[in-house]
């Protein structure tokens, strides 16, 4: 088990997740102490741990950031800040994609009722007179965000929607039709692709899911292989790279990386896009439809602490928009400088862009774009659309944004285990949110309700990596998350409650 480096356009996701027991009940750490229990009846903040890979073993880091550790005697507790020979961990990798975990004495994390030791003694028959083999198997159930763009590291490329298929030839993640959704259920992952539809086992996309549509996660190598229901693997063959299950064991194009889909946005000026379709000069000059060379890749600067922070714009080859004697130009180097970095700030449906030099991009009368400003006019606004984001899927610190019907109402609540997915529309800046054909609606109260007619429309604040603000646009409130899973849109400013993994 080796997570290695990703080779792909965004860093490769670490491996955060839920073990399940064959109870049924997740791995749970307990709220004071180091104990830990398999009581969990749903993944939460108290279920999720993180494998931290290394050469020979792993490292497992409980929900209370200490380290899991199995002592000689089958001891098992999460109490050590920094880790040694105890907490050092195998993975085993079963057929059906369940691991067994094995400590660092031979023995294996095993479930007992309610109690977890590390004194399991195997997971076959040869073993059953000591214990029976399925106390030692865990299925695995991802915690990261579940949409995702996904690479073929042996192709070199991503899968995404081309026709009714999807196919592993793109180079780059670009566009809508890069998002792919990850579904769970009982042990076993859909893939939904941007039109709402969903991959089975012949590489067809149905409407709804079914057991072809059921795919058991299998990690390998610090990447995944799907496994279908008639046991063969997904896989990318033929010139277009059509995904479908066709062998029946893991080869390197059986392979796939997850990650982390980037937020990717159209900027306009009145009715001018930004573009460089003309070449290396940036320009604010497009009034037509929408084509790659105006979708820009959002990328903050991850050293910043707190809220805000750099961003990068990346064009769809792979280069930066970046600053040449104060004028915004781009090209196909795949590298960032100091110029190459803008501040953000949000004005409703706009956005105006600070560079490094203290001065906000204009619009020129001839369309080009130039850091000249000390304070933002309407020249230096440009209407930002979330364009990647077809459907939504959000979650609050305390669990997944989801209807729930709260006397009479369904009202949408911050503290599901599993989120429902909205659909987006976006107009010059402004969002809205519907469900099964209702649009959300602002109660008067700020909570949120799922039927409305007519859309209500909500504004975005990118704030921090793969976290946003949702702002109601009639009241200026930004919706606030509580640990009872009540969502309002009751606050004035941003802070961590306000935050939404998207």
């Amino acid at each position: 088990f080796n997570m290695g480096d990703g080779e792909g356009f965004n860093p490769k996701l670490k491996w955060k997740l839920g073990f399940i027991g064959h109870s049924g009940k997740y791995l749970t750490t307990d709220t004071f102490g180091a104990k830990i229990h398999c009581t969990g009846p749903e993944m939460k903040k108290k279920q999720i741990f993180t494998v931290d890979p290394h050469a020979e073993f792993v490292y497992i880091i409980a929900p209370n950031g200490k380290y899991m550790s199995a002592g000689q005697k089958g001891e098992l507790e999460a109490s050590k800040t920094s880790p040694g020979k105890e907490e050092e961990w195998t993975i085993e990798a079963e057929d059906d994609g369940r691991w067994a975990v094995k400590s660092s004495f031979g023995y294996y994390l095993a479930q007992k009722g309610e109690e977890v030791n590390s004194f399991g003694r195997g997971t076959t028959k040869a073993t059953e007179k000591q214990g029976d083999p399925e106390d030692a198997l865990w299925t695995v159930h991802l915690a990261i965000h579940p949409q995702v763009v996904i690479r073929n590291n042996n192709r070199s490329s991503y899968l995404h929607l081309e026709g009714s298929n999807l196919n592993c030839n793109e180079a780059i993640a670009w566009g809508v039709d890069a998002l792919l959704t990850l579904g769970y259920e009982g042990g076993k992952y859909s893939i939904q692709a941007s039109n709402f539809k969903y991959l089975n086992s012949k590489g067809d996309l149905d409407d709804k899911v079914g057991e072809d549509n059921k795919f058991i996660l299998v990690i390998k190598e610090g990447e995944v292989a799907f496994k279908s229901k008639n046991n063969k693997y997904l896989q990318s063959s033929g010139s277009t790279g059509k995904a479908h299950a066709k062998q029946n064991e893991i080869t390197k194009n059986e392979l796939f990386q997850l990650e982390d889909s980037h937020p990717q946005v159209t900027l306009k000026n009145g009715k001018f896009f930004v573009t460089w379709k003309q070449g290396v000069d940036v320009k604010c000059v497009h009034d037509e439809a929408v084509s790659d060379k105006e979708i820009f890749q959002m990328e903050i600067d991850r050293d910043h602490k707190g809220f805000g922070g750099r961003w990068s714009f990346r064009n769809n080859m792979g280069g930066y928009l970046t600053l040449v004697d104060n004028m915004l130009s781009t090209g196909e180097k795949q590298a960032r400088n100091d110029s190459s970095w803008f501040t953000v700030e949000y004005h409703g449906e706009s956005i105006a862009l600070k560079a490094g030099n203290g001065k906000y991009l204009q619009r020129l009368p001839n369309g080009g774009i130039k850091a000249a400003l000390d304070s933002p006019d309407d020249s230096c606004k440009f209407l930002f659309d979330l364009i990647n984001r077809p459907q939504l899927v959000l979650r609050s610190e305390f669990g997944y944004c989801a209807v729930k019907t709260v006397q009479g109402k369904n009202l949408v609540q911050c503290a599901a285990p599993i989120g429902d997915v909205f659909t987006t529309e976006v107009n010059n800046g402004k969002y809205a949110f519907k469900l099964n054909g209702d649009y959300w609606f602002l109660e008067s109260d700020g909570s949120i309700s799922v039927s409305a007619s007519t859309p209500e429309w909500f504004h975005i604040e990118l704030l921090v990596h793969t976290h946003l603000a949702l702002k109601a646009a009639s009241t200026k409130k930004y919706l606030k998350a509580e640990q009872s899973g009540v969502w309002k849109a009751s606050s004035n400013t941003a802070t961590e409650n306000e935050l939404l993994e998207y």
